[in-house]
C-alpha cells in the first residue's frame, strides 16, 4: 500500500497549473524565499472577486508539487472569500490525506495562499 493517495500520486505524476502568471495585475502569494531553499508561490488572476486562473511554482519534494497542483485546481473559479476559508485540513481532505511527516507540504501551500488572499482582499477593498 502506498503512503500517498491516488489523488496525490496523479498530481505528482502529472502536475497541473505549474508556472507563472506574467501580468502586472497578478496577485502573488509566497511562503519561503525563492533561491534559498524551499519556497512556494501562488499566482492568481482575478476576474472581479473570482479566481479566474491559479498557477504555482515551488521548490520542494514531490508531495509539495502535488499539493500545489491540487490547491490550484481547488481555487480556480472560486471567490476570493471562499479561498480565504480554506485551511490545511480542507486541503488534506481534498488530497486524500498525507502522512504526518509530509503535513508541512500542505501548510506551506496554505501559507502562500493566505498571503495571496490577503493581497487580493486589500486590492478589492
Amino acid at each position: 500500500m502506498s503512503r500517498y493517495s491516488a489523488i496525490v500520486m496523479d498530481h505528482f505524476q502529472a502536475p497541473r497549473n505549474r508556472g507563472r502568471i506574467v501580468d502586472s495585475n497578478a496577485i502573488i502569494g509566497l511562503d519561503g524565499v525563492p533561491g534559498r531553499g524551499r519556497y512556494f508561490v501562488v499566482y492568481l488572476k482575478l476576474s472581479g472577486k473570482i479566481v479566474e486562473k491559479a498557477l504555482f511554482e515551488c521548490n520542494g519534494c514531490g508531495v509539495t508539487i502535488a499539493t500545489g497542483s491540487i490547491l490550484t485546481d481547488m481555487i480556480t473559479n472560486k471567490s476570493v472569500s471562499d479561498c480565504s476559508e480554506l485551511n490545511v485540513e480542507s486541503l488534506l481532505t481534498e488530497m486524500g490525506g498525507l502522512p504526518p511527516d509530509k503535513r508541512y507540504c500542505a501548510e506551506f501551500a496554505i501559507f502562500a495562499l493566505r498571503d495571496a488572499v490577503r493581497q487580493a482582499l486589500s486590492r478589492l477593498g
